[in-house]
């Protein structure tokens, strides 16, 4: 592979954990999550214009950790806020700084709180939970919790068990496949897809780090591009 040149487009000083970047193609613009903070941010690529949305709810929760676009109405945005999935209105026409409430709200069963989530080549959000955290970052439980796949009508079902961190996700270009990362595992796992109804299968470990010399580094999220190579952003390597 060709060397590749970073750079650094949105200096954000004041930002804890930066997460979830979801292009939306209609507006040229990058959102994502300023999770600690319960913001959302967006930034406008051929204006330089950066936008911060603040989630109102009451103080109930203390992180937004995903937003992905409604297809259809560039002005609402599906966000996870606690173990919560929510609706929130953002339009490009409101202030750079502005704050909203919830519009809607689906309560889940799960304990734990979302973290990663992406929707599949069919519209189907997958949320996926994790562990909580100790005062010092360390993990106070191990395989408890799971991805899940949420369809139009609402019904919300488990699709992976046993999982400790929930991260990255990826579907093929082809629909044939999905890869999935449970963090702390220092894997990335490939599994056979079936797109109509949106059913996983006979999980295999598609990258090991450990075996592949990157036992430093813990696979967070991922993406994958146009001719199918898998892009992981990797927790604590820079890379």
């Amino acid at each position: 592979m060709s060397e590749v040149t970073v750079e650094q487009l949105l200096p954000v000083p004041c930002m804890g954990l930066g997460e979830g970047p979801h292009w939306i193609q209609q507006q040229q613009a990058l959102v994502f999550v300023d999770a600690f903070d319960m913001k959302l941010r967006r930034y406008f690529v051929d204006s330089g214009r950066h936008q911060v949305l603040h989630i109102d709810d009451g103080g109930i929760h203390k992180t937004v950790t995903f937003v992905i676009p409604v297809e259809g109405d560039d002005e609402k945005l599906v966000v996870g806020l606690g173990n919560t999935v929510s609706v929130v209105h953002w339009s490009p026409s409101h202030p750079d700084t502005h704050t909203t409430k919830p519009m809607a709200t689906l309560h889940t069963t799960t304990d734990d709180h979302f973290n990663d989530a992406k929707c599949d080549p069919q519209g189907r959000l997958w949320p996926g939970t994790m562990t909580p955290l100790g005062k010092e970052g360390q993990l106070l439980e191990f395989n408890n919790s799971s991805l899940f796949k949420l369809t139009s009508d609402l019904t919300c079902t488990t699709q992976v068990k046993k999982v400790t961190i929930s991260n990255g996700m990826a579907w093929s270009n082809d629909n044939k496949y999905f890869y999935y990362i449970d963090s702390p595992a220092k894997a990335v796992y490939q599994y056979d897809y079936e797109a109509t109804a949106g059913a996983i299968s006979n999980q295999r470990v598609l990258v090991d780090y450990e075996a592949a010399g990157l036992k430093d580094q813990v696979p967070d999220g991922m993406t994958i591009d146009v001719e199918g190579n898998l892009w992981v952003a990797c927790f604590g390597g820079g890379q």
